[in-house]
């Protein structure tokens, strides 16, 4: 549950209830590089979800980019 005002066109604040579960299906595509003399990569990565509960069948996209400390 959060509160919001749009003070465009109704001044007074606004309740709503939401409920955002995402469950499905996710294909996750992505590069990484991994530097020789450093215990450190770099990556980049997007995905695809198709949701099965809340909102059957809508699409979101994810991306990603980031860098990893490798311990040893």
């Amino acid at each position: 549950q959060y509160r919001y005002a749009n003070l465009e066109t109704n001044p007074t604040t606004q309740i709503a209830d939401v409920t955002d579960l995402d469950i499905g299906p996710e294909g996750i595509i992505g590069a990484e590089f991994t530097f020789e003399d450093m215990p450190m990569a770099v990556f980049a990565e997007t995905s695809l979800l198709i949701e099965l509960v809340d909102r059957p069948g809508a699409a979101r996209m994810f991306g990603g980019i980031g860098v990893r400390y490798n311990f040893h």
